[in-house]
């Protein structure tokens, strides 16, 4: 597995089809999921919470940010899809994980 994350590594970015029902997204995602198997890096990215009109830095967040991303972690560390399948582009990470996938939280 050395080098998979390198320069070499093929690389492919998935377009959100935004006319298409969010459980679409999930589906395509777990058909997808064999990918894995091959060398293939799924990566995703972004915040559940975020106003980067009111963004200051060093200042605390909205304590209703932080219960929402709570219950979403939580959500997601329960196995709760339905919980979380109208957030994109969440939908496909979900969608390629497996079951031996360890789950982490941070930011």
């Amino acid at each position: 597995m050395a080098g998979l994350c390198g320069a070499n590594s093929p690389t492919c970015q998935l377009s959100i089809g935004y006319a298409k029902p969010p459980g679409y997204h999930i589906e395509l995602a777990r058909q997808l999921r064999d990918v894995r198997n091959h060398g293939v890096l799924a990566l995703g990215s972004g915040n559940m919470v975020h106003n980067l009109r009111a963004l200051s830095f060093g200042d605390r967040p909205y304590d209703r940010a932080e219960e929402f991303d709570q219950r979403v972690a939580r959500m997601i560390s329960e196995g709760d899809d339905a919980g979380v399948v109208n957030f994109l582009p969440l939908n496909y990470a979900l969608g390629l994980r497996s079951e031996r996938d360890v789950i982490e939280h941070f930011n």
